[in-house]
């Protein structure tokens, strides 16, 4: 039971780290992008970390083929592998 606690509390404290440096990242005004095997998984991951991180939906998006909810806003983006490399074409992330 006790070493339970002590892993989530390590979980807990890598995640604010990851939240602080991910934070300083995203005020040097560059893009993160993010793939996700799955359209659902974008989806659903992108609206899960915009709550979690307090970001809108204009901040943290999703881009899927044939839909997304991309602006020029954007500073977090999850995709699918194929419009990953569709975009390594004419789009320059800072950190995939």
């Amino acid at each position: 039971m006790k070493n339970i606690r002590i892993s989530r509390a390590k979980l807990s404290l890598n995640w604010l780290s990851f939240k602080v440096s991910l934070a300083s990242f995203l005020r040097d005004g560059k893009m993160i992008g993010i793939t996700e095997p799955r359209r659902v998984a974008a989806i659903s991951m992108a609206k899960r970390v915009g709550e979690e991180m307090n970001l809108s939906s204009k901040e943290v998006s999703y881009l899927i083929r044939f839909e997304g909810n991309v602006t020029d806003d954007t500073k977090i983006k999850f995709m699918t592998d194929g419009v990953l490399l569709k975009e390594m074409q004419s789009v320059s992330y800072g950190v995939i």
